[in-house]
Order: C-alpha cells, then structure tokens, then sequence
C-alpha cells in the first residue's frame, strides 16, 4: 500500500510539476509617446497711438515669457499652459509701462486654440492675446 501511494504520489508530483513553475510574466505593453504640441501666441500690446506685436512658442503644460523694453516702454509678459481635463488654461500676468504710466494685470482663462482674448482699461493699455 505504501508502494502504490509513493508510485501515486511520485506520478501526481509529475503531472503537476510544470503547474507549480514560475508564471511567465505578461509582455509590457508598447510605450505610448506622447507628442505635445506647441501652443503659439499672438500678444498685443496697444497704448494710445502705439501697438507692439511679440509672438511666443511654448509647450503645452509650461509657461513662456516675453520682455521687451526700450526708453518709451516696457513690456513683461508671463503666459502659463496647464493642461486639464476640462480644457487648456492659461494664467497671463502682464505689465506695461509706457512713459511714467504702468499698468498691470493678472488672470487666468480656460481657452481653446483660435481664441483671442482682451484685456485691459478703456481708452489706455490694452492687451489683445491669440492662441494659434
């Protein structure tokens, strides 16, 4: 009886012995690449009489800057990309200063691209932005 438990036991043991190997591990899925896309600005500066175009190039989900300055004027404009589910958002901080004037601004905006968005007080600096 031992004889025919140990032959039993030693045949199971055979059968089942590849079941008891290491699994083979899944084969990784193929890496997604990503490709952003780069987000072109339009930014308008206008003062009275005076209208100064800057354009700017950044990554989705990064920020960009823009100085210009001269004896007249200065320009400094920050433009930030943050990528959400909901859609794009930009958050612009803007100053100007012409002459002793300055005027300064911050928002943020959801967009998509083909907006144009404007801001600024009536009848002094305004600040037009086109998202390409």
């Amino acid at each position: 009886m031992i004889k025919t438990l140990l032959s039993a036991s030693a045949i199971v043991f055979t059968l089942c012995a590849p079941a008891l190997a290491q699994p083979v591990a899944p084969k990784p899925a193929p890496a997604v690449i990503v490709t952003a896309v780069p987000v072109k600005l339009e930014l308008t500066v206008k003062v009275g009489a005076e209208t100064r175009t800057h354009q700017l190039v950044i990554p989705e989900d990064s920020c960009g800057t823009v100085q210009d300055k001269a004896a007249a004027y200065e320009d400094t404009i920050r433009v930030c990309t943050i990528l959400r589910p909901t859609g794009m958002k930009l958050e612009v901080d803007w100053s100007v200063r012409t002459g002793p004037n300055e005027y300064r601004t911050s928002w943020g905006a959801y967009v998509t691209r083909g907006t144009t968005l404007d801001v600024g007080r009536t009848g002094a600096a305004r600040f037009t932005l086109a998202i390409k």
